[in-house]
């Protein structure tokens, strides 16, 4: 049995090498990006307990969090600087440990939740040169040792402080708001930080919720103080240079802009806990060098930390597997550092696959029983291959010369199968790393290209044929989402010809500019003037036969005209009837949690289980919005049925204070935060109904308000904007694409937030 690996499209040579992302205004990522494996370091005077208060561990959170957990008075907790005197810290020692596990650089927390700093300040002598017997600037000595060792340094900063008394009140949820002498305080701090200490890889900023004013403050102090310098994207408000994911969290997908996974060697805590059951060093060193190969193969960096006690000394495991790391990549680190994602779709079942110049590098978790691993779609001439580790023995290839022999490649066709022979009776105990070269480069094309014929019809791109491209956007951690940043179609073989292309939109993007990308380059698009479209399944004047546009409409003047005339008003489309809306809640839940019970609501249980709430039927105010009682985190649902004759869009108005979450029959198609922080937000949303009844989900989502305000409605022109856009030509190689982005978005990490645009294409000839 073969293994069929389907590939997304990629395109990667030395000569055409891919992209390295940037950051706002074209700042570049390249070495940050390129390193993809760092030491992270949880240490300081709340080390000293290990995670044991008055003699009993403590069990809830963190154990670098200690100080609320165990709900120690701020008097006693701040003498534990006198106590913190680590005669066994070793900065030297230290960078070197990370320098044979394979890590590029070292981050540090300079200061954590407790607002001890690890650094001389200028405003606090809580600080652990003048509160601690060590006496010592302990950033400031490893960041000397990085910089004689050769490893980039970087600094963790909390962005809320428990000591500091302006800062006050504080929540168990880290997550405050941030008054302004705190505000104007961490910014005297982070100047200290980037002017004392030497070039700074990257700054880590950590929780809190800052103003879009705020988190812009501190992202303009860093980049004016050190321009090379990265900053996290827990600084909130996508003010960041890389988007930081939750603890521990490795993805399914590829992210388009640059990101990390922070990791811990364990779940349950990150600084020294003298408690905490470890196990086999084998079993982590396996799990943490899956979880870095698949982090890299996604296109992430990955920083893993370690917590050394409160003497200074590296707890014996945390050393063990750093160094079991380090013996991997010192053969296979070829297959890590530098890096891209090989463009595959989803990971094959044996392992993750990474690229690099003309290299695809398999990496080989679990070896199929048959030895045989099938690379389908892939577009180049393969000219050897072999095991990283044994780059002397062959794996078999006929094109690659007396080395290989017998591997099976057909080159031309773009539906060609790669098929690998493993070494017969080798040992795949450990993750092994196949190696294949290509002559000049590589072109992965997915199995669900879109195909544009036949040529007599009409086609259409949006949303639900598209290959999404994600960052994650968020005012700050909690209500962070998986942003959309760019669609991109990928089209086979028969789709060489002239394509005249009409754009659609509503009036919830006009005004906004686009750029769409096709074979012949980048074209800039303002999302104004077209023909009007008035929705209505009726008129006989249909602008397509083809219903997977989704449009049976006819046409009202022009994007500057006055509107429908009187034959036609600006009501809802024919043969559509609305149920009774209602409403549930309040639930706690983030903004794009999905339950899987979106698609099964009956009003007259409750939801989205038997324990869930009750619906009850929606009340309105005068002007139309519902009011509800919601905390932090908390949503309200609305769900309404609405029936149709046939398949016809319809536009929905929505008005929100703050995240939404749209789901049509079950499916999500729209998700957006309130990154401004406005007081009241509109959303025109189309949905594309089918014949019969369809379920309409609303979550509305509540952040920051003591309450929430909502309301979906039709009383929106059911109005669209037919714009005509420049012709443009394939060449019928399988794989070209065209793609779409924001024109100079806020943020790389910036929601499209654009669910109406749809790219009609019309086939005008070879």
């Amino acid at each position: 049995m073969f293994l069929t690996l389907l590939f997304l499209h990629a395109s990667l040579s030395c000569s055409r090498p891919e992209p390295v992302p940037v950051g706002r205004a074209g700042k570049d990522a390249g070495q940050w990006y390129d390193d993809k494996f760092s030491m992270f370091i949880h240490w300081g005077i709340y080390s000293v307990p290990g995670g044991v208060w008055d003699g009993e561990p403590v069990s809830r959170g963190y154990s670098e969090q200690i100080q609320a957990h165990a709900g120690i008075y701020s008097d006693v907790y701040a003498a534990l600087a006198e106590r913190f005197d680590p005669q066994r810290w070793d900065p030297d020692s230290i960078v070197l440990l990370a320098k044979a596990a394979g890590m590029r650089s070292v981050v540090i927390t300079s200061k954590h939740h407790d607002g001890f700093c690890m650094f001389r300040s200028d405003h606090t002598g809580y600080n652990v040169a003048e509160a601690t017997p060590y006496g010592r600037d302990v950033i400031k000595e490893l960041a000397e040792a990085c910089e004689r060792h050769g490893l980039r340094f970087g600094l963790y900063f909390s962005l809320i402080d428990w000591h500091y008394p302006p800062a006050y009140p504080i929540s168990s949820h880290n997550a405050d708001p941030i008054p302004d002498e705190h505000h104007r305080y961490n910014m005297n701090q982070v100047r200290e930080l980037l002017t004392r200490y030497g070039p700074i890889s990257e700054l880590w900023f950590d929780m809190g919720s800052l103003g879009p004013g705020q988190s812009r403050e501190l992202r303009d102090l860093v980049h004016e103080l050190q321009p090379e310098t990265m900053v996290s994207g827990r600084l909130g408000n996508d003010m960041g240079d890389f988007t930081v994911l939750g603890d521990n969290e490795v993805p399914d997908y590829t992210l388009d802009t640059p990101w990390q996974t922070p990791a811990s060697m364990f779940h349950e805590t990150w600084s020294y806990r003298s408690w905490q059951e470890r196990g086999d060093p084998a079993v982590k060193i396996r799990e943490k060098l899956e979880d870095l190969i698949t982090v890299v193969s996604r296109g992430g960096n990955y920083l893993l930390n370690i917590g050394p006690r409160g003497d200074g000394s590296v707890v014996e495991f945390e050393r063990e597997v750093l160094l079991g790391i380090g013996r991997w990549l010192e053969v296979n680190g070829e297959a890590i550092y530098g890096t891209r994602p090989a463009g595959i779709y989803g990971s094959p079942p044996w392992g993750e696959i990474t690229s690099a110049c003309n290299r695809l590098y398999l990496h080989i978790f679990d070896p199929p029983a048959n030895g045989m691993i099938s690379l389908q779609g892939i577009q180049g001439r393969v000219t050897g291959a072999y095991m990283l580790d044994n780059p002397a023995t062959g794996i078999g290839n006929s094109n690659a010369g007396n080395r290989n022999s017998n591997i099976s490649i057909g080159n031309s066709d773009p539906g060609s199968t790669i098929t690998i022979s493993l070494p017969a009776g080798g040992d795949f105990s450990d993750i092994r790393v196949a190696v294949l070269e290509f002559e000049d480069g590589f072109t992965a094309v997915p199995e669900n290209t879109v195909g544009l014929y036949p040529f007599g019809e009409t086609q259409v791109l949006d949303r639900r044929n598209s290959h999404q491209h994600f960052s994650f956007s968020g005012v700050d951690y909690y209500s962070s989402f998986r942003s959309i940043v760019r669609e991109s179609w990928t089209f086979d073989g028969e789709a060489a010809g002239t394509w005249k292309p009409y754009l659609w939109y509503s009036s919830a993007e006009k005004g906004r500019k686009l750029e769409i990308v096709t074979p012949e380059g980048i074209r800039l698009v303002e999302l104004s003037g077209g023909e009007e479209v008035w929705l209505d399944r009726d008129s006989p004047q249909q602008r397509s036969s083809n219903t997977n546009a989704g449009f049976t409409a006819i046409e009202r003047g022009n994007a500057t005209g006055g509107g429908p005339d009187g034959d036609h008003p600006a009501g809802i489309p024919s043969g559509i009837s609305f149920g009774e809306q209602h409403v549930n809640g309040p639930h706690s839940m983030r903004i794009d949690r999905i339950t899987g019970m979106e698609g099964n609501v009956d009003t007259g249980r409750p939801w989205p289980g038997p324990g869930g709430r009750e619906w009850e039927a929606l009340v309105t105010g005068e002007d139309g919005l519902t009011r509800k009682p919601a905390g932090r985190n908390h949503c309200w649902y609305l769900w309404q049925e609405i029936r149709s004759e046939a398949e016809q869009d319809l536009l929905v108005r929505l008005r929100r204070t703050d995240g939404v979450q749209v789901f049509l029959n079950g499916s999500e198609i729209y998700l957006h935060n309130n990154p401004g922080k406005d007081e009241l937000v509109e959303d025109i949303v189309l949905l594309p109904l089918i014949a019969g009844p369809n379920e309409l989900l609303v979550k509305f989502y509540n952040r920051f308000g003591r309450t929430t305000a909502f309301a979906a409605g039709y009383d929106t022109p059911q109005l669209l904007y037919r714009k005509t856009l420049d012709g443009f030509s394939l060449s019928g190689q399988a794989g070209q694409q065209v793609s779409w982005h924001l024109h100079d978005p806020v943020s790389l990490h910036s929601n499209m937030a654009m669910p109406n645009l749809r790219l009609e294409l019309e086939y005008i000839g070879r």
